[in-house]
């Protein structure tokens, strides 16, 4: 059987069609954004294509791996007991087959975000005004306490909900080691940090730091990162190709970084420098998702820089 991986949105299902309509449109919008791997959509209650149809379907296509993904606001009685009796069934059926259940969207972030957009505007243009009481701070703070992050990243969660506006992005951090540490020998080495861009490096020298900009030719920024990488900090905002340059590197077991930040911008191939940089042993922080950016590793350097970050 072939290796290849798909996914099925399961919704709810409906009678009505001008409804289906929209959910199997929706399903198409994420396919284009996901491709090459096959997004399909599946109905749980009412409607077709369901979802045991559709992992027949896609079986017959060879596929190994069908991952489900569960189009629902909450977990209620289908999705707590129901849904995972026939994932399941299905797995019984098909036994040479893996079948990966995910969670809903009652805990995601994100979630809030769209929320909260989309009241701002009438909440202010209803009550005229927006009260005072509540700072910016104190929204971060809030929502930092709703995440299960340690209490020692609250400064590098605040500075990216700060450099970027976005709560959910800050959420999605992930830290491996002692990245303050790492930066306070920079500091004290006077080891400049290696930045992607021209703009980046001029962003931390701002701040007093010492700072070099990889070269942008690709054979040119190996061999810069081959002769000034180990020990050093690497900053990665825009260029997922640094990103995996430094990885391959590190990979090789030729030299690894003092650590690396890294949170480029992009949907595909920034995604999957991440997920390496995620996966790997080094000092590091970085997000799963597509957002990021010059901003975002900025603010990150400068509370760093501050030593406002203690593991």
């Amino acid at each position: 059987m072939s290796t290849s991986c798909a996914v099925i949105i399961l919704g709810h299902g409906t009678r009505r069609t001008t409804a289906s309509q929209g959910f199997f449109a929706l399903v198409d919008r994420i396919a284009l954004r996901l491709a090459p791997i096959r997004v399909v959509p599946a109905c749980f209650s009412c409607g077709q294509p369901t979802l045991g149809e559709q992992a027949a379907a896609l079986i017959r296509e060879k596929v190994s791996q069908i991952i489900i993904f569960p189009y629902f606001l909450l977990s209620g009685k289908h999705i707590a007991d129901e849904l995972p009796l026939e994932v399941q069934e299905l797995r019984e059926t098909f036994p040479h087959a893996r079948f990966d259940l995910l969670k809903t969207m009652e805990d995601e972030p994100l979630l809030e975000t769209v929320v909260v957009t989309r009241l701002q505007g009438f909440v202010r243009t209803a009550c005229h005004a927006v009260s005072g009481d509540c700072r910016d701070e104190d929204v971060i703070a809030g929502h930092f306490s709703l995440t299960s992050k340690p209490p020692h990243q609250f400064p590098l969660f605040r500075a990216m909900a700060l450099a970027t506006g976005d709560l959910a992005l800050a959420a999605e951090m992930r830290v491996q080691g002692d990245v303050g540490r790492a930066m306070a020998h920079s500091m004290a080495s006077q080891t400049a940090i290696l930045c992607d861009t021209q703009t980046l490096t001029a962003g931390v020298r701002s701040l007093g730091l010492a700072a070099a900009c990889i070269p942008p030719s690709p054979a040119q920024a190996r061999e810069f990162l081959e002769q000034h990488m180990p020990g050093a900090v690497v900053a990665v905002g825009s260029s997922s190709l640094v990103l995996e340059m430094a990885m391959d590197l590190v990979q090789a077991g030729s030299m690894r970084p003092g650590a690396l930040v890294g949170l480029p911008c992009g949907f595909t191939a920034a995604l999957q420098a991440k997920k390496r940089l995620a996966a790997s042993d080094i000092i590091h922080v970085t997000n799963p998702g597509s957002g990021g950016g010059i901003s975002c590793v900025l603010g990150l350097i400068q509370t760093l820089a501050a030593g406002d970050y203690e593991s």
